[in-house]
């Protein structure tokens, strides 16, 4: 394909030369396009254990952008729903629905009401049919449709809100079923990415996204050309540039989608804003990657990498969204005791039968007969799951041959386990082991090879003709107990098939609230995994429980305020100034959301120190331990203390289990046993400013420390502490956070940063422009030789997470391991 003719083309539009037939022309290309809607509709709602089982006779369908009325028209000829109410802003869709809808009440006799206009403008009007409705019915509900509009509606509908919109309309039944299919925003790519396409120049390419950038205020990152027709451009511009450019079939296409933004949809912030409304745990959503995009990416020879040259597949474009909420609890307080009442007593028949099984092969055997009886699905996560995956291995594999839908996961640091499934094979690959790859056999325990290995696999795959492509999830977290799920039952285990405890029992649950709260965590990882890099970030993200004042303290907050040059002419302390700062304190719960390291390597290279110290670890002291970032996962491999000056961070830490936190000052600390391994990580080093700061914390370390310890410290590598600006942009529901730093250099030996905020409350509209600043000490390497030598050695010097990574001027941290010089070493 020419595609740099079709970019000239598409740079060239003229916004003054609307097409008039357009609308009829491209309403055409969604005729009866309802149908294949509403047979995914149809589906789950005659396999959701809840829908199944219910009277729709009662519902009332509301189908909005539901175009020329194909859908609504298959879904009240399909189901015993009566009535549909279609709302439709194209004149010409419109018609051809009103049409239709004397067709359908001379063939069905059910009415199908069509509402000609902006969803906004005829949102009371709606509303207000809704209620009629619900008065003359007899126990009634909603189906409520919306398949690629709600991304619409922010720019095309003037004064849309989305909590507003969902709260008004799921306010008016007590059962609501709600299903959307909505392009999202940008998901497995990294913030910045390149991007080729077929033979256009980089100079069209950042025209173009300028043009959409322009009209749509996605990224505030400026595109810039690159060599050999690459540009380097934001991702989620980038999903957006794509979107128009191989999905446009002509000018006036492409003038059309340049009034959305197809990437403004978050798929978390759409779930927590509908489950608000309807409850926890009613919403399923699964991403995807269209067909339709999939092609037209080949046929325009698109080509995106991150900025370290790694190729990016496929992003995730589409997601299905389903919300079910029909068991809401009546105000009758005895039929509520009686459906509990009788819950519990089956519950609790159900455990006695089961916890009879109490040897290890009983409970194999138990598990086995249950893979399998599946049917549907087969859903397995928790710890120890290598075992478990090894010893099923071939009903596994039966199952995927089968097309049951099987999903594996496992959420221990201790086995992070690779799965990847592909028609009839089944892969277990377990982590912090070698994955051997093909060239040569070299052995590679970094999750980025395997990443790779399934793109360059899946390249082939498209190169065949192929299109069943190779699937790849991976995940760590805290150990957990495990649970299985058959189709509609959970079992849990709290230590399942590996544990040499012959009385191992099991629990067995079969309740609504548990499935679907299971089920919903799973699909959300299983959507996300890709680019997660531990749990700890969700479970300290979700553990924070008064999100919603953020602003409101951010507001009332008194300014810790203070001039940089002021602090280096005085030469103070700089630690007082880090008691201080947002990001330790109001931001706290945000801090793993917004920063972009590499869990995961810096763990595997604390874990690398044994090798230094020349024997095992087994008990570790992080210094500055912020939120419990490194200390939470460590501590599934040894004893730990983590100490931070922040209580804030201190508190949120403490959430999580294994690690002992405590608040107090890395320069006078003490521990009743001697640690064997010290961290001090992420420059936490470099807010020690002065000699008497250094000596203290030189002294604490070498009072508390064993014999033999080694002691880690992870600094910025002061050639790299120059002035620069930059920006970046982050989501934690239910905030969009922008933030602008500006470093600079003070003295020759301070870095001062300045951190300005603007952090918007997406539910409420609510925002907040605040300002932190930064002041770090710069350490030379020989700095550090001096002020540690009567008490430690230097050992290795290392340029970044990786013992393989030699330290130069061009390396982005410098990481010194030091090793104790103990009275036996000096004699």
């Amino acid at each position: 394909m020419d595609v740099s003719q079709k970019i000239k083309s598409l740079i060239a539009y003229n916004l003054e030369n609307e097409d008039i037939s357009f609308d009829k022309e491209y309403q055409k290309t969604f005729e009866n396009e309802g149908l294949r809607k509403s047979e995914y509709i149809l589906n789950i709602l005659s396999s959701n254990n809840e829908t199944a089982k219910e009277d729709f006779s009662e519902y009332l369908l509301v189908s909005i952008g539901g175009a020329d009325g194909s859908e609504a028209e298959h879904l009240l000829k399909s189901t015993k729903i009566k009535k549909a109410i279609l709302v439709e802003i194209s004149d010409s869709a419109a018609n051809a629905a009103k049409e239709k809808s004397k067709e359908i009440l001379d063939k069905y006799g059910k009415e199908l009401r069509v509402m000609q206009g902006d969803l906004t403008q005829r949102l009371e009007e709606l509303i207000r049919e809704m209620n009629d409705f619900k008065n003359t019915a007899n126990n009634p509900g909603l189906v409520l449709s919306m398949q690629a509009v709600l991304h619409e509606l922010p720019k095309r509908s003037p004064g849309f809100r989305l909590s507003v919109f969902f709260g008004q309309i799921f306010s008016v039944f007590n059962k609501n079923v709600f299903f959307a299919r909505e392009p999202i925003r940008v998901e497995r790519w990294p913030e910045i990415v390149e991007v080729k396409v077929g033979n256009a120049t980089s100079g069209d390419l950042v025209k173009l996204a300028n043009i959409i950038n322009d009209k749509l205020s996605i990224a505030e990152l400026e595109t810039t050309a690159i060599a050999n027709g690459y540009i380097n451009i934001d991702s989620t511009l980038a999903v957006e540039l794509l979107h128009k450019l191989i999905r446009s079939n002509s000018v006036n296409n492409f003038k059309y989608e340049l009034g959305e933004q197809l990437t403004s949809i978050d798929t978390a912030i759409l779930q927590k804003t509908i489950e608000s409304h309807l409850g926890a745990a009613t919403v399923t959503i699964e991403p995807t990657v269209t067909e339709g995009f999939k092609e037209a990416w080949r046929l325009h020879e698109v080509d995106v990498k991150d900025e370290h040259g790694s190729q990016l597949s496929f992003p995730n474009t589409h997601a299905r969204i389903v919300a079910i909420s029909i068991n809401k609890q009546l105000p009758n307080d005895i039929s509520k005791i009686s459906r509990r009442s009788k819950r519990r007593e089956k519950n609790e028949k159900q455990k006695s039968e089961i916890n009879t099984i109490s040897n290890r092969t009983d409970i194999r055997n138990y598990y086995r007969d249950n893979i399998e009886g599946v049917k549907s699905r087969f859903y397995v996560y928790g710890v120890g799951l290598g075992g478990f995956a090894g010893e099923y291995r071939e009903l596994i594999q039966k199952k995927i041959r089968e097309g049951v839908d099987v999903k594996i996961l496992s959420l221990s640091p201790r086995e992070e386990i690779f799965q990847i499934y592909f028609e009839n094979q089944f892969y277990s690959l377990l982590g912090w082991k070698d994955f051997e790859s093909g060239n040569g056999g070299k052995a590679q325990n970094d999750s980025k090879y395997l990443q790779d290995w399934v793109f360059e696999e899946n390249l082939k795959i498209l190169k065949e003709g192929g299109e069943k492509l190779i699937e790849l999830r991976f995940y760590s977290s805290l150990p957990v107990g495990a649970i299985m799920i058959v189709d509609d039952t959970i079992f849990y285990s709290p230590s399942l098939v590996n544990n040499s405890d012959d009385n191992t029992t099991m629990v067995f649950e079969k309740e609504d609230k548990p499935y679907d709260k299971f089920n919903r965590y799973f699909d959300d990882l299983w959507a996300s995994l890709n680019f997660s890099q531990s749990a700890i970030d969700t479970h300290i993200l979700h553990s924070f429980n008064d999100r919603g004042c953020l602003i409101q303290s951010l507001r009332k907050r008194r300014r810790y305020k203070f001039k940089p040059e002021e602090i280096v002419e005085n030469y103070g302390s700089f630690v007082d100034h880090a008691k201080h700062k947002l990001l330790y304190n109001e931001l706290a719960p945000l801090f793993l959301q917004a920063s972009s390291r590499n869990t995961k390597k810096e763990i595997e290279f604390i874990r690398s120190m044994e090798h230094v110290r020349g024997e095992a670890v087994e008990y570790i002291v992080d210094l500055g331990c912020g939120v419990g970032r490194h200390a939470t996962i460590l501590s599934a491999y040894y004893k730990v203390t983590a100490i931070d000056i922040s209580e804030t961070e201190i508190e949120i830490a403490s959430k999580t289990k294994g690690a002992i936190f405590q608040v107090g000052d890395i320069r006078d600390w003490d521990t009743a046993e001697k640690p064997d391994l010290v961290i001090c990580m992420w420059s936490t080093l470099n807010y020690l400013s002065t000699a008497n700061d250094l000596d203290k914390f030189i002294d604490s370390c070498n009072r508390n420390m064993d014999d033999t310890g080694v002691l880690v410290l992870d600094l910025k590598n002061p050639t790299k502490v120059i002035n620069k600006s930059y920006k970046r942009r982050s989501y934690s529901y239910p905030y969009e956070i922008n933030l602008k730093i500006d470093k600079k250099v003070i003295n020759k030996n301070v870095l001062n940063a300045i951190y300005t905020y603007d952090i918007k409350n997406l539910q409420t509209g609510e925002s907040v422009y605040v300002t932190d600043q930064e002041i770090n000490k710069k350490y030379e390497l020989e700095d550090i030789r001096i002020a540690f030598s009567r008490s430690f050695s230097i050992e290795h010097v290392y340029g970044d997470y990786s013992t393989n990574s030699a330290f130069d001027d061009n390396s982005d941290r410098m990481i010194i391991v030091l090793k104790k010089i103990s009275a036996s070493r000096d004699a």
